[in-house]
């Protein structure tokens, strides 16, 4: 039933309470990079185990890695059972075929099972879990982190899948950024709220003299350098979409009309300049922008919006034209 990560790792923290009562459990993952293995949630073992401790685990902890830590292991290729993939049995932390990592255990030898995590058949991650040292607990904790492991593993895997897709349909594939679909979602969110924003069409002049002149690598690098710029000059709450070939569209939160030239014309002054650093052609852009407050729906604001950008094209284009709310249909040149 989980639907999130968090909630994943939140009832990991409860099984791993109830089917591992007497036993130290570290649950350690991969990070986006999967470069590090990083500890997520630790379940400790208890001082003194009872019927009721086994009913009503431990509330879960939130871990300092730096000074909680069991198991150091930093890097999946530090990991054993990481690297073997099978479950990795160890008797003894002192052992001459224990895992190196443990051999930091001077106070007592301890008895460590390490399970891997599997997502897609890749391993993210591994349960580490200090048990009791009879014959009979090792073998119920194996099974036990076994089933734990798999099911933690097919939840992962499923929620990623479900986010990735989730992402692609939402996100431009070469940009990053929002797609036509999102911003039309977002913009009619806001209207819905009665949320006061500007609503800034821009395109990019003369781009199929740029692709001709080039070639069309170029002309991508010269739109992903365009978002960046963008997204460098808007606020982290403003909403950036790009909509189809050299056209994009920004929602800026709380501003009126007058705001949003001002937000564009910082965005033109500091355009050549960004360019330039990330080896990209000059170029220049022209813009449309109407207001919200205008009380027009979705459909009239990006009808009044398409006819300022025209208005600005047709005026000579770089240039900032702004539909004027007041006055249906009419714009006015900045």
């Amino acid at each position: 039933m989980a639907m999130t990560e968090e909630d994943v790792l939140h009832v990991f923290e409860r099984a791993a309470g109830i089917m591992l009562p007497n036993s130290h459990v570290e649950l350690l993952l991969a990070d986006s990079s999967k470069a590090h293995l990083r500890m997520v949630t630790r379940i400790p073992k208890p001082d003194s185990y009872s019927p009721k401790q086994v009913e009503n685990p431990i509330d879960p902890v939130i871990p300092d890695p730096q000074k909680d830590a069991y198991c150091p292991v930093g890097t999946p290729k530090d990991c054993i059972a990481v690297r073997l993939r099978p479950i990795s049995y160890l008797y003894d932390s002192q052992a001459i075929d224990a895992c190196p990592q443990l051999l930091f255990k001077k106070d007592s030898a301890k008895r460590v099972l390490c399970n891997p995590i599997s997502v897609a058949g890749q391993i993210v991650g591994v349960i580490y879990i200090e048990m009791e040292s009879t014959e009979q607990a090792g073998e119920q904790i194996a099974f036990s982190s076994n089933t734990l492991a798999t099911h933690l593993g097919n939840r992962l895997g499923l929620i990623r899948a479900m986010e990735s897709a989730q992402r692609a349909a939402m996100v431009d594939s070469l940009t990053g950024l929002f797609n036509r679909r999102s911003l039309e979602d977002h913009a009619a969110a806001w209207l819905q709220e009665g949320k006061s924003f500007s609503l800034v069409l821009t395109d990019i002049d003369h781009f199929k003299k740029l692709n001709d002149s080039f070639n069309h690598s170029v002309g991508d690098h010269a739109l992903k350098s365009f978002a960046r710029a963008l997204q460098n000059s808007c606020r982290a709450n403003d909403v950036i979409a790009r909509i189809g070939g050299e056209e994009f569209v920004i929602l800026l939160a709380n501003l009126g009309a007058e705001g949003a030239v001002g937000t564009m014309e910082r965005f033109r002054k500091v355009l050549p300049d960004f360019l330039t650093k990330t080896g990209s052609p000059p170029l220049t852009a022209s813009f449309g922008i109407v207001d919200s407050n205008c009380g027009y729906t979705l459909t009239d604001m990006i009808k009044m919006v398409d006819e300022a950008l025209y208005k600005a094209k047709d005026a000579g284009r770089d240039r900032i034209v702004v539909a004027n709310p007041a006055v249906c249909g009419t714009v006015k040149q900045v």
